[in-house]
Protein backbone atom coordinates (compact mmCIF):
# COMPACT_ATOMS: atom_id res chain seq x y z
CA UNK A 1 0.00 0.00 0.00
CA UNK A 2 1.22 3.24 -0.77
CA UNK A 3 0.86 6.45 0.94
CA UNK A 4 -0.76 8.78 -0.55
CA UNK A 5 -2.58 10.07 2.31
CA UNK A 6 -0.53 13.73 3.14
CA UNK A 7 -2.79 15.45 0.83
CA UNK A 8 -6.33 13.82 0.92
CA UNK A 9 -5.78 11.37 3.58
CA UNK A 10 -6.23 8.17 1.66
CA UNK A 11 -4.01 4.63 -0.02
CA UNK A 12 -4.03 3.29 -3.16
CA UNK A 13 -1.25 0.00 -4.30
CA UNK A 14 1.21 1.14 -6.50
CA UNK A 15 -0.92 -0.96 -9.45
CA UNK A 16 -3.73 2.05 -8.68
CA UNK A 17 -1.22 4.82 -9.50
CA UNK A 18 -0.10 5.32 -13.19
CA UNK A 19 2.69 8.01 -13.29
CA UNK A 20 1.91 10.82 -16.03
CA UNK A 21 4.84 12.85 -16.52
CA UNK A 22 5.99 15.80 -14.70
CA UNK A 23 5.89 19.97 -14.84
CA UNK A 24 8.03 22.56 -14.20
CA UNK A 25 6.85 25.89 -12.36
CA UNK A 26 9.00 28.87 -13.07
CA UNK A 27 8.54 32.09 -10.96
CA UNK A 28 11.03 35.07 -12.30
CA UNK A 29 9.28 37.07 -9.68
CA UNK A 30 9.65 34.39 -6.88
CA UNK A 31 12.51 32.00 -7.78
CA UNK A 32 12.19 30.74 -4.67
CA UNK A 33 8.79 28.93 -5.95
CA UNK A 34 10.60 26.89 -9.04
CA UNK A 35 9.56 23.29 -8.49
CA UNK A 36 9.48 20.36 -10.61
CA UNK A 37 6.17 18.34 -9.89
CA UNK A 38 5.29 15.25 -11.14
CA UNK A 39 1.87 13.73 -11.98
CA UNK A 40 0.02 11.06 -10.72
CA UNK A 41 -3.26 9.25 -11.53
CA UNK A 42 -4.90 6.90 -9.26
CA UNK A 43 -7.66 4.70 -10.85
CA UNK A 44 -8.15 3.14 -7.13
CA UNK A 45 -7.75 3.87 -3.74
CA UNK A 46 -8.85 3.05 -0.14
CA UNK A 47 -10.45 5.51 2.47
CA UNK A 48 -12.79 8.65 1.79
CA UNK A 49 -10.68 11.91 0.37
CA UNK A 50 -10.56 14.41 3.01
CA UNK A 51 -10.05 17.95 3.17
CA UNK A 52 -6.60 19.44 3.93
CA UNK A 53 -4.61 22.26 4.06
CA UNK A 54 -3.80 22.09 0.94
CA UNK A 55 -7.09 21.29 -0.81
CA UNK A 56 -10.82 20.44 -0.60
CA UNK A 57 -11.73 17.59 -2.60
CA UNK A 58 -14.49 17.51 -4.66
CA UNK A 59 -15.77 15.86 -7.85
CA UNK A 60 -16.58 17.48 -11.37
CA UNK A 61 -17.17 16.20 -14.33
CA UNK A 62 -14.65 16.74 -16.77
CA UNK A 63 -16.59 19.39 -19.32
CA UNK A 64 -17.45 21.35 -15.79
CA UNK A 65 -13.51 21.78 -13.95
CA UNK A 66 -13.75 25.16 -12.28
CA UNK A 67 -10.78 26.47 -13.75
CA UNK A 68 -11.38 29.86 -12.70
CA UNK A 69 -10.90 28.38 -8.87
CA UNK A 70 -7.53 26.92 -9.88
CA UNK A 71 -3.90 28.03 -10.97
CA UNK A 72 -4.03 29.30 -14.32
CA UNK A 73 -1.49 26.45 -15.89
CA UNK A 74 -4.26 23.85 -15.07
CA UNK A 75 -6.41 24.43 -18.12
CA UNK A 76 -3.28 23.56 -20.19
CA UNK A 77 -1.87 20.31 -18.60
CA UNK A 78 -4.94 18.65 -16.67
CA UNK A 79 -7.81 18.12 -19.65
CA UNK A 80 -4.66 16.01 -21.30
CA UNK A 81 -3.57 14.08 -18.55
CA UNK A 82 -7.66 13.21 -17.88
CA UNK A 83 -7.79 12.10 -21.55
CA UNK A 84 -4.71 9.36 -20.83
CA UNK A 85 -1.78 11.61 -22.01
CA UNK A 86 1.37 11.27 -20.29
CA UNK A 87 3.81 14.47 -20.33
CA UNK A 88 6.66 17.02 -19.63
CA UNK A 89 5.69 20.42 -19.67
CA UNK A 90 7.24 23.96 -18.23
CA UNK A 91 5.47 27.23 -17.35
CA UNK A 92 6.75 30.17 -17.26
CA UNK A 93 4.65 32.71 -14.84
CA UNK A 94 4.40 36.76 -14.94
CA UNK A 95 5.24 38.85 -12.71
CA UNK A 96 1.96 38.46 -10.82
CA UNK A 97 2.78 35.25 -10.50
CA UNK A 98 -0.69 34.09 -11.19
CA UNK A 99 -0.54 34.17 -14.45
CA UNK A 100 1.04 31.72 -17.26
CA UNK A 101 3.50 34.00 -19.77
CA UNK A 102 5.16 30.73 -21.12
CA UNK A 103 4.03 26.94 -21.83
CA UNK A 104 6.14 24.42 -23.20
CA UNK A 105 5.26 21.09 -24.00
CA UNK A 106 7.78 18.07 -24.22
CA UNK A 107 7.17 14.93 -26.33
CA UNK A 108 7.21 11.53 -23.78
Amino acid sequence: MTNISEEISVMATETDIQGMGAITFRFHSQPAWDQVVHLFVATRWQGTPQESDEMRPAWYAIDALPFGQMWDDNRYWLPRVLAGQALQAEFTFAADNATVSDVHFAEV
